[in-house]
């Protein structure tokens, strides 16, 4: 009986691993003034950026892909980067909202490839 719950308990975890994704939808460079949307649009639950200055910001948005003005609308709340280039918001994965980044200060930042969000 016990070997049955511990299968089944593997089982329904590996399923919600399955249907769980994540779209890492930007890297590179992002100029001041501009934010950056992914294509996709997806139930997101997580969303997070690193780069190599603090004060850019990730929220979720809907309508707009590519880039876009940094001081746009966004239909979540921003979350910002105050400390080591890390930025992270938790959702409340509604459907459906594209990932937002974007750089409203006075330099170019470089994000990596971590930059994503989860659905």
């Amino acid at each position: 009986m016990m070997v049955c719950a511990v299968i089944a308990v593997a089982l329904l975890s590996a399923v919600a691993t399955a249907l769980a994704g994540a779209d890492h939808w930007f890297s590179g460079t992002l100029v001041q003034g501009y934010g950056y949307a992914s294509v996709d649009a997806h139930s997101i639950s997580y969303i997070e950026a690193t780069g190599n200055h603090n004060g850019f910001c990730v929220a979720k948005d809907t309508g707009t892909t590519g880039y876009a003005s940094a001081t746009k609308t966004t239909a979540g709340t921003r979350a910002c980067s105050t400390s080591g280039g890390f930025a992270a918001r938790v959702e409340n994965s509604a459907c459906c909202y594209h990932g937002w980044v974007d750089n409203s200060t006075g330099s170019d930042i470089i994000f990596d490839t971590s930059t994503h969000y989860s659905y």
